[in-house]
């Protein structure tokens, strides 16, 4: 007799979206469909002789955008419990109008160069940032950070908004152009797997987030109400710094960004974070070259220019929070792309040994080798249906009065 396990939960499906990086809202139908097609693709190119994948990870902005380049030494199913290896090779944050200044020389004396945010302007901006500062490095995968044109839900979109999400647009059209003629002059056509070009991905960075540090921003705003509105119902997290008090409760947002620094501040420092992610700080070995060790002391740092520890509360506070948090950004963007890909093996690799044990669909597969992620959805509290009060009994209480209790005997009819 064969055992068939159990349907799997929303929550479940969703936790496991959430581990390999995929969209958890929909119908169950389409998160099942989702989770099978995710599974079933690849997040790094095909590599010849075992040679790293470079990821160029790019936090956007215009005055504090930040990028990192890191090689991904080649990981698959049969060496997934060991650390990923990340190289660090360069890492910073620019002022993008400084930056390609020096390249516009010729342009310093035209009417046009006055506004640096005119169609005109952010094109070439956006053409030189990738032709003479970021594609030079030969990234195999470059991830962009996906921009949103209102934020907190409000109804206006701020005119920084447009500058940023036009630079993003431009962004895309260069490098799509890029591509072309690459393909072109290659001759070669297809999907990236078949071909030696760039791939170029749009990161949401709200799955980020929830992947690095979302049940700690949760248990912290514990509190909040849901909703629309709940991004920015204020959540009571320490400040960045470990002595420092907060007089007020920060928004969600600004707790989040604490949080993902305390995060990336705990791998580069050797210090234990309190609430660890899916994936630990122990899957991902991260190396840094000398070009990135300035950014690096500039994070584990928390005293000012002059030595003093900062203040809090502060405008000057928050600012340095803005640039910390720009790097931190595209590193954590370009850490969640590794680990999200190291779990897609990990879980098929369960789904394979399930299956060469005993034959079964997809879905039954997922449901006997990821229990963990089955039980940890399961463990969250349930609400109680309206109507019926709770006798305080636990459900193993209930069934052992049930087993106990005997069945009366039918009183025989006389014949």
């Amino acid at each position: 007799m064969s055992f068939k396990s159990p349907a799997m939960t929303v929550s479940a499906i969703q936790e496991l979206l959430t581990r390999i990086g995929a969209a958890t809202s929909g119908k169950k139908v389409d998160l099942t469909c989702r989770l099978r097609e995710t599974l079933n693709r690849s997040r790094f190119p095909p590599r010849r002789n075992n040679a790293p994948t470079r990821i160029l990870s790019i936090d956007m902005g215009i005055k504090n955008l930040a990028f990192c380049v890191a090689d991904i030494h080649p990981f698959h199913g049969a060496n997934a419990s060991k650390p990923v290896t990340m190289q660090i090779e360069a890492w910073r944050r620019l002022d993008v109008a400084e930056e390609v200044d020096f390249y516009h020389t010729d342009m310093s004396n035209s009417e046009e160069s006055e506004d640096l945010y005119t169609p005109a302007a952010l094109s070439r901006t956006a053409h030189t940032l990738l032709t003479k500062i970021l594609l030079p490095y030969n990234p195999d995968i470059v991830l962009i950070e996906r921009q949103r044109w209102r934020s907190a839900g409000g109804a206006a979109v701020l005119q920084w908004t447009v500058r940023v999400n036009t630079l993003e647009g431009m962004l895309w059209a260069v490098l799509a152009t890029h591509r072309h003629a690459q393909a072109q002059a290659t001759g070669t056509s297809g999907p990236p797997a078949q071909r030696e070009i760039f791939g170029v991905f749009s990161v949401d960075p709200k799955r980020v987030g929830n992947f690095w540090v979302g049940h700690e921003a949760r248990a912290k705003a514990g509190g909040q109400k849901k909703g629309k509105d709940a991004d920015d119902a204020p959540a009571a997290v320490p400040d960045i710094a470990p002595s420092a008090t907060v007089s007020k409760p920060l928004p969600r947002s600004k707790a989040e960004k604490q949080a993902k620094i305390r995060v990336l501040r705990s791998w580069l420092t050797a210090t234990p974070t309190p609430s660890i992610p899916h994936v630990g700080a122990s899957s991902i070995a991260l190396y840094f070259s000398p070009q990135t060790e300035a950014t690096r002391d500039a994070l584990c740092s928390t005293s000012g220019s002059n030595g003093r520890r900062k203040k809090t509360g502060g405008v000057g506070e928050m600012a340095d929070l803005k640039k910390l948090d720009d790097v931190t950004d595209c590193l954590l963007q370009a850490a969640a792309w590794v680990a999200w890909e190291r779990e897609r093996l990990e879980i098929v690799g369960g789904m394979e040994r399930v299956t060469e044990e005993e034959s079964g669909s997809l879905e039954e597969s997922v449901k006997m080798s990821l229990s963990k992620a089955e039980t940890k959805a399961k463990a969250k509290e349930t609400p109680q249906k309206p109507g019926k009060k709770s006798t305080g009994a636990t459900a193993e209480e209930g069934q052992a009065k049930k087993t106990t209790t005997t069945k009366k005997p039918r009183k025989k009819t006389p014949p």
